[in-house]
């Protein structure tokens, strides 16, 4: 917070004293005033992306209906292939597994 407020108040102080001839004081006013405004940017920009992230975050860890709902057709289509090609590989054991292949797709697209 005192830096916010150095980076609010300093560049008045500065150019007032740089208009009252006082040149040393205010280039340190202004070097001050550069370092503030530095730190308050990065600590803005750090604040955002904290925030930014843990959003992210969030929503990604979140299961939407539709992924149960796809994990539960993946989980459905592999038993039924491995019920299936459990004596053989046949038309239906390879119908089968193009149905767990996709539903893989979609489960991974979700």
């Amino acid at each position: 917070m005192a830096a916010d407020l150095i980076a609010l108040v300093l560049p008045s102080c500065a150019a007032a004293q740089w208009q009252a001839g006082q040149r040393g004081p205010a280039l340190l006013g202004w070097a001050f005033w550069l370092v503030a405004f530095v730190f308050v940017v990065t600590a803005g920009i750090g604040f955002a992306s904290t925030n930014i992230s843990d959003v992210t975050l969030t929503r990604a860890s979140r299961v939407t209906p539709a992924v149960t709902d796809a994990q539960a057709a993946l989980v459905d289509g592999m038993a039924a292939r491995d019920r299936e090609c459990k004596g053989g590989v046949g038309k239906f054991c390879r119908e089968r597994e193009a149905a767990v292949t996709e539903r893989r797709r979609i489960q991974r697209d979700q």
